[in-house]
């Protein structure tokens, strides 16, 4: 039936009656299509969120763009000039998941565990790894739970991986005589590290959080992804509701809720550019945070997980200034 001869049923019919048999209509049409767009939600999760097998998020590099390799090819160098620190390392969470990592020890009794984001893995995490080794700290790179050689199906944007890093935190007490841990946390691994920092049971030897392009909530950070890839926004319900489902964990909640607890020092990293973690959040999440001990570095036009290998010299600087931060701290918290 053409537009014409369906609008003619309606031909002297009362208004009531059109509306009617208007909603009906729509409504049919929505029942037909809501199981069409439930199993497109379901899809969309599996592939994000979902680990499907050991091949999928293993240690290989998937980033093909230039600057990502720049930082795959830096990064392993750094690791291959300190293989001989290197030692392998597992814990085993919560939950019976085996965890595994590269701790690189360089003979101080403080560390950083650099926790990257979603779909990246350890060797991701080589990349980062200089700026704490050139002043004074061990380095931990881990393989988060479902990433790597580390078990697991699901992510649950740094929820249930906040009490995988503070088995990594008592690891580094108990095996490693490490007295002082700062993470490092870069998009998802920010959030796990500010929910670690927050728990009731915490390690006392957390001593402060960098945060690299952290966003206020992962919902908002999927929804933009799936905006400047062109995928159906207007699912975001249905695929937020197939993660419930699957791990107990929700979107809407993250950094932003809570980050009006963070007393401790705290390093933020953002770029004006990142269209993923939005900089209005962040100024947002900064103003909020009541730490006495907080800095905010902006890096201009910097994209989402672009920061260091655009600008490595004011990057590892902000790092080192915030690490001689902490040390003059713990000097007069001594004296």
């Amino acid at each position: 039936m053409n537009s014409a001869a369906f609008l003619s049923v309606f031909n002297n019919q009362p208004l009531d009656t059109v509306l009617i048999v208007l909603i009906i209509f729509v409504g049919v049409n929505l029942l037909l299509l809501y199981p069409h767009l439930r199993l497109t939600a379901y899809i969309v999760y599996l592939s994000t969120m979902v680990r499907k097998n050991e091949k999928c998020w293993d240690r290989e590099w998937y980033h093909p763009d230039e600057e990502s390799c720049r930082m795959h090819d830096e990064g392993v160098e750094w690791a291959k000039a300190h293989a001989d620190c290197m030692t392998e390392v597992k814990t085993v969470s919560e939950d019976g998941l085996e965890l595994y990592g590269e701790y690189y020890d360089f003979g101080h009794d403080r560390a950083v565990i650099i926790i990257p984001g979603r779909t990246d893995n350890l060797v991701y995490s080589y990349y980062y790894a200089k700026p704490y080794s050139d002043n004074g700290y061990n380095v931990l790179c881990i393989d988060q739970r479902a990433h790597g050689k580390s078990e697991g199906k699901y992510v649950t944007t740094g929820f249930a991986e906040s009490r995988d890093a503070i088995k990594w935190i008592k690891l580094l007490e108990e095996d490693h005589g490490v007295k002082s841990v700062v993470i490092h946390g870069i998009c998802i691994g920010s959030a796990c590290g500010l929910y670690t920092m927050l728990a009731e049971d915490a390690p006392e030897s957390l001593s402060a959080l960098v945060a690299d392009g952290m966003y206020c909530n992962f919902y908002e950070s999927y929804y933009l992804h799936m905006k400047d890839l062109g995928k159906p926004t207007f699912i975001m319900g249905m695929i937020e509701s197939e993660m419930k489902k699957k791990t107990g964990y929700g979107l809407k909640n993250g950094p932003a809720d809570v980050i009006g607890k963070y007393e401790k020092p705290l390093l933020m990293l953002h770029g004006t550019g990142d269209i993923y973690s939005l900089p209005a959040r962040t100024n947002e999440m900064f103003d909020k945070c009541p730490s006495e001990n907080k800095k905010l570095v902006w890096f201009e036009d910097g994209r989402h997980s672009k920061l260091r290998i655009v600008y490595p010299e004011r990057y590892d600087g902000a790092i080192a200034d915030f690490l001689a931060t902490l040390e003059a701290h713990v000097s007069l918290s001594h004296s």
